[in-house]
């Protein structure tokens, strides 16, 4: 998967395997930046923290700096006869774009259990 973030604030990106509040994988995105992931094959439902000052994974970007949302959809990265298939993604908001997001609270973002410790990728 790939995911470029528009200049400003910066993101962590939750990979949440589909129908459970399970964090597979974690990144954390500058704003402006681009980066790679190999996402294990499986369906997610995708959630992102958008803010300026990273004050670590619990915090996010402190509480009264952080916007929540979750991509719509599911996502599911599938292996087949040609290779892996995945998605890119722009979070960038677009006039008639094709990728939409819904805001979420701060309980359903905490609520949200990291598969290992420490997971985000930098």
């Amino acid at each position: 998967m790939k995911i470029t973030t528009p200049a400003g604030g910066n993101y962590l990106i939750k990979l949440v395997k589909e129908g459970t509040k399970r964090v597979v994988m974690s990144a954390y995105i500058a704003g402006g930046d681009t980066q790679e992931l190999k996402v294990p094959l499986g369906t997610y439902t995708i959630y992102y923290a958008e803010g300026e000052v990273w004050c670590g994974e619990k915090a996010a970007f402190g509480r009264d700096n952080t916007h929540l949302e979750r991509l719509v959809g599911s996502f599911q990265f599938t292996r087949d006869a040609e290779g892996y298939n995945g998605f890119v993604i722009e979070l960038t908001q677009r006039v008639n774009g094709n990728l939409n997001s819904e805001e979420v609270s701060e309980t359903d973002f905490s609520e949200l259990v990291p598969d290992e410790p420490s997971n985000v990728h930098r």
